[in-house]
């Protein structure tokens, strides 16, 4: 009666912790596709931000200048973006990953006159009377 009564409880104490462990696995499998979507956001909002603001600029028109700082925002360090003026697509890289949106005018080039470039991290834009150069 002893010797069935421990084997019970062994085998029930196995299932149990097989369901703990299970859940523990599904638990960190679900936290780690949290964490991409999490940095997919937190892209996709600075690209959007990217776009409206250099949208913005370029509607003050005149001889203006601006300092973009992308680097004040702590989530956005590792973060590359990439401006297609031609195509009016601003992409940001992070990672494995990559988000786009639409840049809402097509005069914008860098400083050597390219209108496919990387943005630096603090960026100085110049409103050239309707063409917006950053450098």
């Amino acid at each position: 009666m002893r010797g069935q009564a421990s084997t019970e409880f062994l085998v029930v104490s196995a299932l149990m912790l097989m369901l703990f462990s299970t859940s523990v696995l599904l638990y960190f499998m679900n936290l780690n596709e949290g964490n991409v979507a999490r940095q997919r956001l937190e892209a996709t909002q600075l690209c959007l931000e990217t776009s409206s603001t250099l949208g913005a600029f370029a509607s003050l028109g005149g001889n203006s200048t601006y300092t973009l700082n992308l680097s004040q925002n702590e989530p956005y360090k590792n973060y590359t973006v990439w401006i297609n003026s031609l195509q009016k697509i601003i992409k940001v890289n992070y990672g494995e990953y990559g988000v786009a949106c639409r840049l809402h005018f097509s005069n914008l080039t860098d400083s050597n006159g390219s209108t496919f470039f990387l943005l630096d991290k603090n960026a100085t834009l110049r409103n050239e009377y309707g063409v917006v150069r950053i450098e």
